[in-house]
């Protein structure tokens, strides 16, 4: 696989990149577009190992226990994804060969 010219896709973030470049490639789009979405999910799965690991609930220092920053951070970047993908998913459909009509 090509690897990104970004320096910080290390990780679930690499990894992710190394999925899409398997399944299509950049499609047209920006490498820094499907840079920005691979840091993302390394972000995503981060926080989603960080709830796993720790729960939901957090305990501030101040001793107030309340919902863990994870979950934000997690939420947010899930919807960048979904985002991401549903660009992906048009161009991918763009890329596709036309004969007669039909697609390939």
């Amino acid at each position: 696989m090509d690897q990104p010219m970004i320096p910080a896709l290390t990780g679930d973030a690499l990894a992710e990149w190394d999925r899409l470049m398997a399944d299509g490639g950049l499609l047209g789009m920006d490498a820094s577009v499907v840079a920005a979405h691979c840091l993302t999910f390394g972000r995503w799965t981060e926080a989603e190992r960080v709830l796993a690991d720790k729960g939901v609930l957090y305990k501030a220092p101040s001793g107030t226990v309340t919902i863990s920053p994870m979950v934000a951070v997690s939420e947010r970047a899930a919807k960048q994804i979904r985002e991401f993908h549903r660009e992906r998913a048009k161009a991918k459909k763009r890329a596709r060969p036309v004969i007669a009509g039909k697609t390939k």
